[in-house]
């Protein structure tokens, strides 16, 4: 059953929940809502619902639920997790977002230690496929991480999901909070402060997340945001102060000073072609990180 009209279903009855669905378990905790494995009871099938439920203070929907269901509205895509559909409970002050259903996440799958070569090739081509797309269509994601990547596991199938910190831009792009992405897989520019920045903070995270499948751990694994800078350095050098990030707001003189880069020493007996497609994902200076278009024409995937 579609929306009738325009973004959101109303169901004015506060009693319908128990009438459109039936919660089987809890799945996971997206960006601003719970997110349940449910029977849709409109359907009769199995679904994801993504339950939003917004304070006493907000007098209409959130404008991050609202930003996310348009968002996911306008992407059509294999590799981009599909919404069905929104419902409205006004009175109980919830709102329901109906998914695709996936049975498994990439940080479950690393965490078993599930990934083959042949199986970290398909999901990185995949993820890079949907950020291509959604990049095409000027959408940051702006939180990619293995918990935001849903797989199929019958079929290998890699969706990206959660869209919560997602939001459309415009060229040129003005400011923006640096406040986005899960600290492991946030870029340099955005842990110093950096105010304006573009589609090459989701393909630093998408790095990060190949990097991740390799390894079996995160790449940059740290508690803190000086931390997470420390360890990115210590990992990549340090950047001189006519660098790039020497001009932002939180670059500070008495940076550990790391001069070689290590990152090659990370991946034993790996594909050279694999590591040099996560060394030009984690480039330093964004304007020399590949995007996504760049990614998918690496050696690597030929």
């Amino acid at each position: 059953m579609a929306p009738t009209g325009g973004i959101i279903e109303e169901r004015p009855n506060p009693k319908y929940k128990s009438q459109t669905f039936e919660k089987i378990c809890k799945i996971g905790k997206g960006t601003y809502g719970v997110v349940y494995k449910i029977r849709d009871l409109l359907t009769k099938e199995i679904v994801a619902m993504k339950k939003i439920k917004f304070d006493e203070k907000d007098e209409s929907t959130p404008c991050t639920a609202l930003r996310e269901i348009a968002i996911l509205k306008t992407l059509r895509h294999e590799n981009i997790v599909k919404l069905l559909r929104v419902e409205h409970n006004l009175s109980a002050r919830k709102l329901y977002l109906f998914f695709e259903f996936l049975d498994c996440d990439l940080q479950r799958l690393i965490e078993d230690n599930q990934l083959t070569y042949g199986y970290v090739r398909s999901i990185s081509e995949q993820l890079l496929l949907g950020v291509k797309y959604m990049h095409e269509r000027l959408i940051l994601h702006r939180d990619i991480k293995p918990h935001n990547l849903l797989v199929c596991q019958k079929s290998g199938t890699l969706k990206i999901a959660d869209f919560g910190l997602g939001r459309p831009f415009c060229l040129p792009i003005g400011m923006l909070t640096p406040e986005i992405q899960t600290l492991w897989y946030r870029a340099p520019e955005l842990l110093l402060g950096a105010q304006t920045y573009t589609t090459s903070v989701d393909m630093w995270a998408v790095g990060c997340v190949i990097a991740e499948m390799v390894l079996g751990k995160a790449l940059f694994c740290e508690k803190s945001e000086i931390g997470q800078l420390f360890v990115i350095f210590r990992i990549l050098g340090t950047p001189k102060k006519n660098h790039y990030l020497g001009s932002l707001p939180y670059y500070g003189y008495h940076l550990p000073q790391y001069s070689e880069p290590i990152l090659r020493n990370l991946f034993h007996d790996v594909d050279e072609r694999l590591v040099s497609l996560i060394e030009g994902l984690v480039q330093l200076d964004p304007e020399d990180r590949l995007s996504a278009d760049q990614a998918l024409k690496s050696p690597y995937f030929f």
